[in-house]
């Protein structure tokens, strides 16, 4: 462990072209363990400590403070990737509806906020698609996300969606409670339905 701590920081050290040192007390030696050597530690010593307060405890941290950043940037990381998981669904649930012509009724829960975010950035993103195109072009548009492709007479899926949601009283009870309204439907039936490429209301 020793060791390879002192590899490290001589990487670090030659990698950013800054000095560093390194003081290792053990439990069973009666000095501690220096790099890269006693006079060039007390040299880096004497350094640090005529800076200013200031300056010397600007990027100062020990193990707990190091270790509580880690975390909470972890933590961070594991709420974006959760809502990037959760609008990944919502679009899959979308594009089945779509296909199938109705809702989708499995055995778990769908967040109707989930699903209207989706469906409006969907839109957004098909309105950009299109004025980037020429309306005589034919062409294959990606769908956002990497939903996959559709032809443009199908870029009419928020008129679609919208169409289904006219057609079902929990559109409108949604819109006017104003509260979160959840669907069932369920995540192995899902996922069964993409692999084969089908889905059955």
């Amino acid at each position: 462990m020793q060791t390879k701590l002192i590899k490290k920081t001589s990487e670090i050290s030659a990698m950013c072209g800054t000095d560093a040192c390194v003081i290792i007390y053990g439990p069973n030696q009666p000095h501690p363990e220096v790099w890269p050597s006693h006079q060039g530690v007390q040299d880096l010593i004497s350094k640090f400590k005529a800076m200013p307060k200031m300056e010397r405890s600007r990027n100062m941290f020990n193990k707990e403070i190091f270790l509580k950043k880690m975390l909470t940037h972890a933590l961070e990381k594991l709420v974006n990737l959760k809502d990037e998981n959760k609008k990944m669904e919502m679009e899959i649930f979308i594009f089945q509806c779509v296909n199938t012509g109705s809702i989708v009724n499995n055995a778990n829960n769908v967040d109707m906020n989930y699903v209207l975010r989706a469906i409006n950035q969907n839109l957004m993103d098909i309105d950009e698609l299109k004025k980037g195109k020429d309306e005589t072009q034919h062409g294959t548009i990606m769908a956002p996300n990497g939903a996959g492709a559709f032809n443009r007479e199908n870029a009419t899926v928020g008129d679609d969606v919208k169409g289904m949601m006219e057609n079902h009283d929990w559109a409108f009870n949604f819109g006017n409670d104003g509260g979160d309204v959840t669907l069932p439907f369920g995540d192995d039936n899902l996922s069964n339905d993409i692999e084969h490429g089908s889905s059955t209301p």
